[in-house]
């Protein structure tokens, strides 16, 4: 076998190392093993810059294999003979941009600079940093979510912008903008102001960058947070329909501004929410596909019914028809059925807006729980709206002969299958064991 077999076969391991594990690891391997013979003269060749590359790439793919990657680069960097380039260090990058651990996003940065640096001073002069190079910082520091994320993407985005080779892209804004997303008022301003900064460069944004902004206004926790994501919803659809096709409104523009409207002070907000959906439903019925609500949608509505118990009667009943009609027509909808949030959610609802008639809210409150039963949807939702929710009779009544002393260490996996057999998150041994009870 000559190097170009071996590369083949590193190649092919690299391509499957994100679906078959321990690919990455056995072309790290034969890495090791090509520089040993090597060293002993039983090889008359070694690894070349591709063979490296690939393992950092299948390094790349792996989860949390990202500092794995980093060491074969330093490999790379140390070799006598062989020079990395862009895409060693953008693999490399690439591989940190994806990982969760904590420190990742500073190693980036680091690399970064040192890739640059490099590059400057000539001792790597094919590893020129480029868009992606930058990009990839940008985004390990949005995963980091750290209190000084957007501050750290956003200085990277500016060092982007002094490079004449890679001025920032689409990409790289809306991974700055999804950074400023949960900073409060100010992280929504500096979201906008991103937005406006593109429209002025030249940069088209797009749905990605949008719905980020429109996040940004959903986790700002202002007064005026649902106006503010009507707003750029509205103006979507008037950048859509003058032919600014790459704005299109989905499913994610609209449940995120449903979700602003739920978190607002507005005192009609379930009715807000309520319009935002039929809205949904109009656009869909006419063939608008990308608009096609789902239990997301749903569950959302729900969650801008919980109106404090200190709000006016009147507003709290109308609160109380919206989410009642809300779970019935998501029961009895083609978009889906409710979920153990949807029922959880819908709990806690009506435990805030009926706080002061306690017939109904048990009536309701037994109503829903044994409905989630049967569809198999008592999820830790469920368990935690009831705990919180239902007096203590009502609630030992309800789980009867699970658990009588202490109700609050009632677990999911305490439950009867059949209450929990649609959870989506159910664990593999959960699952085997629903599978040999349905065939016995």
């Amino acid at each position: 076998p000559d190097i170009i077999s071996y590369n083949t076969h590193i190649h092919a391991l690299s391509m499957h190392a994100a679906i078959r594990e321990g690919s990455a690891e056995r072309a790290h391997r034969i890495l090791l093993s090509m520089e040993d013979r090597h060293a002993k003269g039983t090889l008359s060749f070694g690894p070349n810059r591709f063979t490296y590359n690939m393992v950092i790439d299948a390094y790349a793919k792996c989860p949390d294999s990202s500092f794995r990657a980093v060491e074969v680069l330093r490999r790379l960097i140390d070799h006598p003979t062989l020079q990395p380039d862009t895409s060693s260090f953008n693999q490399a990058l690439a591989a940190l941009s994806r990982s969760t651990k904590s420190n990742s996003a500073r190693l980036a940065e680091e690399l970064l600079e040192y890739m640059d640096q490099a590059y400057r001073l000539g001792r790597h002069p094919k590893a020129k940093p480029d868009v992606w190079s930058y990009t990839s910082v940008i985004v390990a520091w949005g995963r980091r979510r750290s209190n000084d994320a957007a501050e750290h993407a956003e200085a990277v985005l500016r060092r982007m912008e002094q490079q004449p080779h890679c001025q920032p892209n689409r990409n790289a804004y809306n991974s700055v903008i999804d950074c400023w997303a949960g900073r409060g008022t100010y992280g929504a301003r500096r979201a906008e102001a991103l937005l406006q900064e593109m429209e002025e460069r030249g940069v088209s944004p797009n749905s990605v960058t949008y719905n980020a902004v429109l996040k940004s206004w959903a986790k700002s926790g202002t007064l005026c947070c649902g106006h503010k994501a009507e707003t750029y919803l509205n103006r979507m659809w008037e950048l859509y329909n003058a032919g600014q096709t790459q704005v299109r409104p989905n499913v994610l523009s609209f449940n995120t501004v449903i979700n602003a409207i739920s978190k607002s002070k507005n005192e009609a907000k379930p009715q807000k929410a309520l319009r935002v959906l039929r809205r949904m439903d109009r656009l869909y019925r006419g063939g608008y596909k990308e608009a096609r609500p789902d239990e997301v949608t749903y569950t959302t509505v729900l969650s801008s019914c919980a109106i404090p118990a200190d709000e006016d009667k009147r507003i709290r009943r109308k609160a109380l028809d919206t989410a009642i009609f809300t779970l019935d027509e998501l029961r009895s909808s083609r978009y889906g059925a409710p979920n153990q949030i949807t029922y959880g959610t819908f709990i806690k609802a009506c435990s805030m807006l009926l706080e002061d008639d306690e017939i109904t809210r048990r009536h309701v409150i037994r109503k829903t729980f044994l409905q989630a039963c049967t569809d198999g949807q008592v999820g830790e939702m469920v368990l935690t709206q009831l705990r919180d929710a239902a007096p203590d009779d009502l609630y030992n009544e309800l789980l009867a002969g699970i658990d009588d002393d202490q109700h609050s260490k009632v677990k999911v996996e305490d439950l009867p299958m059949a209450w929990r057999k649609n959870l989506r998150n159910l664990d593999r041994s959960s699952r085997l064991k629903k599978a040999r009870l349905t065939s016995l």
